[in-house]
This record gives structure tokens, sequence and C-alpha cells, in this order.
């Protein structure tokens, strides 16, 4: 949706940043960012990877709402496209909400053989 909006903006339509805006600011963010972003790429490539905790869309959705509604950490970066990231200490999960993406973000666990500890990753978005 934002993704196909972003496309205005190469035309010349300049709304596209207060649309996003909105859209992140809306109350209905979590649930809405959640459900794109659980059912895109996000689950096909990561979501088998938390093993009995997480064993279908629909809880990996839940996950990712509740994350972005209740996150241990968030970090802006990319403020040209207002991206965002979401960490929850739990689950060692980020949640990534990009505009430009077509599925509006990715959620996922760091590597721990690449990152230790997982936030590490998180920690270094942006830099």
């Amino acid at each position: 949706m934002l993704h196909t909006l972003r496309h205005g903006q190469h035309l010349g339509l300049s709304w596209f940043d207060d649309i996003t805006r909105a859209f992140s600011q809306s109350a209905y963010f979590d649930e809405l960012g959640g459900h794109f972003i659980g059912t895109g790429h996000a689950w096909d490539k990561h979501g088998q990877k938390y093993g009995d905790a997480i064993s279908t869309k629909e809880q990996f959705v839940d996950l990712i709402g509740s994350i972005i509604q209740n996150p241990d950490d968030v970090k802006v970066f990319r403020t040209d496209i207002q991206k965002k990231a979401f960490w929850d200490d739990a689950t060692e999960t980020i949640v990534i909400f990009d505009p430009a993406n077509p599925d509006l973000g990715t959620a996922f666990r760091p590597d721990i053989s690449k990152y230790n500890p997982r936030k590490t990753y998180f920690d270094q978005l942006g830099e």
C-alpha cells in the first residue's frame, strides 16, 4: 500500500511523507503493521525460526503487533523514508517498519552466531 504510494512521490506528489507519518502514528499502526509485515516475506523467511513458540502465521502477526505496540526499544533511522525499528527483549526480535518495502518491513531474530547478544544488530541499525 505505502509502497504503491511511494511511486507517486516520483511523479512529483509530495504527500508521501505525510501519509507515512499519519500511518505510523495511527492508533491502528500495531495491528496494520503487524498484518502487513507478518504476512509478507518475513513469515516465509524468518517465521519458522521460532520453533514451537511461533507455529502459525497468525501467531507471527500477533507477535509483531505486540512488539510494535509495546517495544522495549525503538530506533528511527533513514528519516527520509521514516524507517523505524522496534526491539523486543523477551523474544530477541526486531521489527522494522519500512514504508519503501512492499511488505512494509520485516521481522526476525538476528543470527546469534553473528550478533551476540542479538540486540547488537538492533543497536547498529542506521550506523
